[in-house]
């Protein structure tokens, strides 16, 4: 007799409540050992939730993709999608929606053949997926917000930590954003136990425990792949490179080609020339593009003319990067095949 999908659902749920709630103990500095006992219960059951799901049929093994779920989103957060799909396409021109769409919802389906490869010729086509670097710029300015709206630093990553998959959830828990959140959360994860040391040690874990779900991941998925490079440049170069130039949204850009391009160009027979200035020019924009770009979906859900009104600022960003995407990849030689 199968089980019923809302009695597995519920060892998730369970498995996140005493995840946040022994992780609110410890930010006011409850007896460390209940802490690790409660995060050792809460992914018990999220890893029992994820055995009933494969047993199920629901977890499955993508030779494609390398999916960790297939389609474990219940139906209202799918509308919500398609909704934000709607507002994106009413509002925005292509390319630039279909950027947005990419950064915010990991859709790719927008883009032309022709834009496709400006992408691949100015070495951006990691900006439009949920990756884990943008999962981290995006966490670093929810912290920011939180601190100054009042809360201490570590309530704020907190807080950044439930938004965020709170976000994964709304664009419907694709294998990439999934991925993406668990590389993101382990700095966040890390930061909030006041052990950055330590994120090496965890980002390990976390990719022993996701292949041995699916170990087709390991040798088919390149997003995994890059996602796991790009956190592991996060956590060894990131801090080096922000000590030089004070700037955190630049340290993880530089933190994230650095490692990621080997990986790139042993996949693409090829390095861009360009890439380097224009992921200076474009990522630093990044940030404000997802914070807008989220505004204005979610007032979309709600009216479509406050959603027109704010689709003007993230327009104005995604049409530059739009043209530095143009011109840089008009310039002859902007690939240099090996």
């Amino acid at each position: 007799m199968a089980i019923p999908k809302f009695i597995i659902w519920e060892f998730f749920v369970l498995g996140v409540f005493y995840f946040s709630f022994f992780l609110f103990l410890s930010l006011r500095g409850t007896d460390p050992r209940k802490f690790l006992q409660g995060i050792a219960l809460g992914l018990c059951l999220i890893s029992f939730g994820f055995g009933l799901f494969r047993g199920a049929g629901v977890i499955t093994e993508n030779l494609q993709g390398g999916s960790l779920l297939a389609n474990p989103s219940p139906a209202y957060f799918n509308n919500i999608k398609e909704k934000f799909r709607e507002t994106i396409n009413s509002n925005l021109p292509n390319p630039q929606g279909a950027i947005l769409s990419g950064v915010l919802l990991g859709d790719k389906a927008s883009f032309s053949n022709e834009w496709k490869q400006k992408l691949s010729n100015t070495g951006t086509s990691h900006i439009v997926a949920v990756s884990g670097m943008n999962i981290v710029m995006l966490s670093a300015i929810l912290v920011i917000l939180g601190v100054a709206i009042g809360l201490y630093r570590r309530q704020a990553m907190f807080l950044s930590l439930i938004l965020i998959w709170l976000f994964i959830a709304l664009v419907g828990f694709q294998p990439s954003a999934v991925r993406a959140g668990i590389m993101g959360s382990i700095l966040i994860f890390c930061g909030i136990l006041g052990r950055r040391g330590a994120s090496f040690r965890v980002l390990v874990l976390a990719v022993a425990i996701m292949t041995a779900i699916n170990p087709i991941l390991l040798r088919h998925s390149l997003s995994f792949q890059l996602s796991v490079l790009a956190t592991f440049g996060l956590i060894q170069l990131s801090p080096i490179i922000y000590k030089k130039v004070k700037s955190e949204t630049l340290a993880t850009a530089l933190s994230a080609q650095v490692f990621t391009l080997p990986l790139l160009i042993y996949s693409f027979s090829g390095i861009s020339l360009v890439g380097l200035p224009v992921n200076l020019l474009i990522v630093p924009l990044l940030p404000a593009v997802m914070i807008l770009g989220i505004v204005f979906l979610l007032f979309g859900l709600l009216n479509a003319a406050i959603a027109a009104i704010l689709a003007w600022p993230v327009g104005v960003l995604l049409s530059f990067i739009v043209w530095v995407i143009d011109v840089f990849s008009k310039i002859p030689f902007a690939i240099f095949r090996v």
